[in-house]
């Protein structure tokens, strides 16, 4: 559990130093076995509650994440950011965007905290990330990345929570 409560303060650390701030509401990070935070293949998963308000579909955050236990450090801060990731996005209202994009954020995060580790396994794990074939993750990350040659990581954020999507941000 401390490594758990140290890794938190340093993604959370690395988020606000990008002015990211996830709510004053305390997250509940629990660690779990494999078999008990999602699915048998998770290694991690935010709660987030989907709610019909007026024909359409808000989400709305619990902040709970569930943690698989005995990971590495950088693989379990890598995924615990992408988590806190999805739970920031349900706190700051962002519009139903697409799988793609919401992944792409989140994978994003990770990137991001992994590459400013500076150590040879975290750049492994980034680069795993960014050549991941999956067009959800690793499609979702490339756009991400390739809209931040040109802008700021907020920038991105602002663009997506306007367009709802990468596609229309790909278009300015």
């Amino acid at each position: 559990q401390v490594t758990a409560q140290a890794a938190f303060k340093d993604v959370t650390d690395f988020l606000n130093s990008h002015d990211i701030y996830l709510d004053k509401t305390p997250i509940e990070l629990k660690l779990r076995d494999r078999y008990h935070v999602g699915n048998k293949n998770a290694l991690g998963l935010a709660l987030i509650k989907v709610l019909n308000v007026n024909g359409k579909k808000v989400k709305q955050p619990t902040n709970k994440i569930r943690m698989r236990s005995g990971m590495p450090y950088m693989l379990f801060g890598s995924v615990l950011i992408h988590e806190l990731g999805h739970t920031w996005l349900a706190q700051k209202r962002f519009p139903w965007v697409t799988p793609k994009t919401e992944e792409g954020i989140c994978e994003l995060f990770a990137y991001l905290w992994l590459n400013s580790k500076r150590t040879p396994y975290a750049g492994y794990l980034a680069k795993k990330r960014v050549s991941a074939r999956d067009d959800l993750y690793g499609g979702g990350l490339r756009k991400a990345l390739q809209y931040l040659r040109n802008n700021t990581l907020l920038s991105l954020l602002d663009q997506v929570k306007l367009a709802g999507d990468f596609a229309e941000v790909e278009r300015e």
